[in-house]
C-alpha cells in the first residue's frame, strides 16, 4: 500500500501555480525543444520540420 500523500499547511495559491507552470516551460524549452536537452529527440518529424527551426534554435536569436 502507497503511504498517503502528505498535505501541505496551506492550499496552493495562484503564485504556486504560476511558478510551477514557469518550471515547467524552462523545462520544455531547455530540455525538450533544445537541441542539447536531453529529451530532444533529434529523429523526430517535428525537429526536422523547417517550421518550428525558430523555436528549436531560439537560444542563438535571443543571445
Amino acid at each position: 500500500m502507497k503511504p498517503p500523500i502528505p498535505l501541505k499547511d496551506r492550499p496552493l495559491n495562484e503564485l504556486d501555480l504560476m511558478n510551477s507552470v514557469g518550471d515547467l516551460c524552462r523545462f520544455t524549452m531547455h530540455e525538450v525543444f533544445n537541441r542539447r536537452g536531453k529529451f530532444f529527440d533529434h529523429d523526430d518529424i517535428l525537429a526536422k520540420d523547417e517550421q518550428y527551426l525558430p523555436l528549436i534554435e531560439r537560444e542563438y536569436h535571443h543571445v
